[in-house]
């Protein structure tokens, strides 16, 4: 088995081929590490490779309490998360960037939902009980001085 870089952008390929073969897509969107596409149905999503679909399925089921709903394969797993469609793509050989406890920067690959005030602190104690590392930020860059919480995935 061929392992891929952390950060490689053959993944990147094998990521919208594997959505293209899966999904019926009407449009699709490059966001750099991730997609965003919309499906013949209407329905938008932003697609992210993981390397276990059992990882993706613990992280955003189990700690950070979303609903599942796992499709006909098990390749892919969509994931609701405040309004938005998210779906887990396993990649053989995946590797996503490596580990890092907090940073003013963003790494990629990232994506983000807004949510209001109660439930992104009820996501935060959702963190810190599972002992997941994250980074609050409050950044003057966010409209009506907004914050936001960097964590990382890891199955990607």
């Amino acid at each position: 088995a061929r392992t891929m870089t952390r950060g490689a952008g053959s993944y990147h390929f094998a990521l919208r081929e594997k959505l293209k073969g899966f999904e019926s897509i009407k449009a699709i969107q490059d966001k750099g590490l991730v997609y965003d596409y919309t499906t013949t149905l209407g329905v938008q999503k932003t697609a992210f490779a993981v390397d276990s679909i059992d990882e993706a399925k613990r992280f955003y089921n189990e700690v950070l309490g979303c609903p599942e709903v796992t499709f006909r394969s098990p390749y892919f797993l969509e994931v609701p998360l405040f309004g938005k469609l998210f779906v887990a793509v396993l990649i053989d050989g995946y590797r996503g960037p490596p580990p890092q406890r907090a940073r003013t920067v963003v790494q990629e690959p990232c994506f983000g939902v807004e949510t209001t005030a109660v439930n992104f602190r009820a996501f935060v104690a959702r963190l810190q009980r599972a002992g997941v590392p994250y980074e609050y930020v409050a950044s003057p860059d966010f409209e009506n001085g907004l914050t936001c919480c960097f964590c990382e995935d890891p199955a990607g």
